[in-house]
């Protein structure tokens, strides 16, 4: 009787990794995730593009992209992206409304991964 019970314990267990494994998640990763511009000039638009990439085996889907300021702007983005595919977001900064000096701006990407909230910083310095 303790004999089978073992091997039904070790069996659930099998069954229970193997379901496990195979369960579908995306995942993202950025090209860059801290995009480092140098010297930018003041009363100019800014238009990059952020890059990013599914490394899961599910479909990521960008539910949102959140600039941490007033003056940066998403264009457009690719809002899914299958499992080993790449998209994109355009993005526009007017610097028009920042100091001269150094600047850095979060983009926070909200997205069905299980880390939800996704963080991009933009760095650079404003000369006049």
């Amino acid at each position: 009787m303790k004999l089978s019970s073992s091997i039904a314990t070790v069996l659930l267990l099998l069954l229970t990794s193997c379901n496990q494994s195979r369960l579908k998640t995306p995942e993202i990763s950025f090209e860059q995730k801290i995009v480092r511009f140098g010297k930018l000039k003041y009363n100019k638009n800014l238009f990059f593009d952020i890059k990013y990439l599914n490394t899961g085996n599910a479909k990521l889907i960008i539910k949102k992209i959140y600039p941490t300021c007033d003056c940066s702007q998403i264009i457009k983005f690719d809002r899914e992206i299958s499992p080993g595919s790449s998209g994109k977001a355009i993005m526009k900064i007017a610097l028009v409304n920042n100091n001269i000096g150094f600047i850095s701006k979060k983009i926070v990407f909200e997205t069905n991964t299980s880390k939800s909230l996704n963080i991009i910083r933009i760095e650079g310095t404003i000369i006049n």
